[in-house]
Order: C-alpha cells, then structure tokens, then sequence
C-alpha cells in the first residue's frame, strides 16, 4: 500500500480530500487533528516504549470528540475507529502481557499454581507476538513526522490520487479536488 507525507498544515486546516485514507470512499468524519509518529530519537533509545507511546496516543484521541469537524484526517464511516481499535489490541495486549508477567512472580512461590500461571503466561506471548507485529505492520500507520508533516503508510491509492489532485490545483491557483 502507498505511503503519503501529509503537510500538517493541510490536516489542521481540513484542507485534505474528503476521501478515506483507508478504503478510498467518501469519507463522512475526520479525526486525529494533531498526528505524529514516533521520533527516531525514542525509536532508537526504547523502540517498544516509543511504538506503544503512539498507540496510546492514538487511543486516547480516539476517545475525544472533534470540536473542529473540519480539522483532521478524513475517514467513511467504517473506518472512523479503525485506529482506535488497533490501539486498544496493541496496547491492551500489552499490558496483559505485563499482568501475566506479574502474576507468575507473585506466584512463584506457589509450585502449581505458578506452573499453570507460567504456562499461560508463555501461551499468551507465543500467541500475541506475531499477532502484534502482523496488526501493526499492515496497518495505516504514522512511520515519519517531523514539525511539518507526517507521513503515513498503507493509505489507499484513491487517498492518494486526491491528495495529488488536490495538490496540482493549488499549485495552478484553483481549489483542487
């Protein structure tokens, strides 16, 4: 799927197509007026700590409702919370995995029902691993932001096109798509 780097200027403003990021259909919302991606500052000093900050981010925005309706990404109505329930996977399974973690020390002193807490606990990160790197790296995700802009991966190729569209008729004067 295509990646798009998005001028922040052009999110704030609601200057962006009305067309789904996601699926590419009219979209009928937008969201997330303030965007961005982990820096690659954080990334390279705790990438996990850096990826979840973002998730969580994104979850707690998710949560508000727009005063500005015109400001943010545009998304149809099936994908408003598309981010929003990728972010309460992720970092859900997240802190299951660190309560498990901490029942088996808490437990530990309890020879059966340590081993049952332990093998669970092992179960759940054989299984939720894979799951989070296959939900988060196929997703539409923030890869890149800096003061000016963010780009992101996995947009639709409608989104693209109305963007570039959008674009080429600002740059001749007129209003684009």
């Amino acid at each position: 799927m295509p990646t798009l780097k998005i001028w922040n200027t052009e999110i704030t403003d609601g200057k962006l197509p009305p067309v789904c990021l996601v699926c590419g259909k009219p979209a009928s919302c937008r969201m997330y007026g303030k965007l961005a991606a982990p820096s690659w500052q954080a990334a390279l000093l705790s990438p996990l700590i850096s990826l979840l900050g973002g998730w969580v981010h994104i979850a707690w925005q998710s949560r508000a409702t727009a005063a500005d309706v015109h400001a943010g990404l545009p998304f149809c109505e099936k994908h408003a919370p598309y981010w929003a329930r990728r972010s309460f996977i992720i970092v859900g399974g997240w802190l299951l995995a660190a309560a498990l973690v901490l029942l088996c020390v808490a437990f530990s002193f309890l020879p059966a029902m340590g081993d049952v807490i332990m093998g669970v606990t092992a179960l759940y990160v054989v299984l939720f691993l894979p799951t989070f790197i296959l939900i988060h790296l196929t997703s539409m995700r923030p890869t890149y932001s800096d003061d000016a802009s963010v780009t992101i991966s996995g947009v639709s190729a409608a989104f693209v096109k109305a963007v570039d569209a959008m674009r080429q008729g600002q740059e001749k004067g007129g209003k684009g798509v």
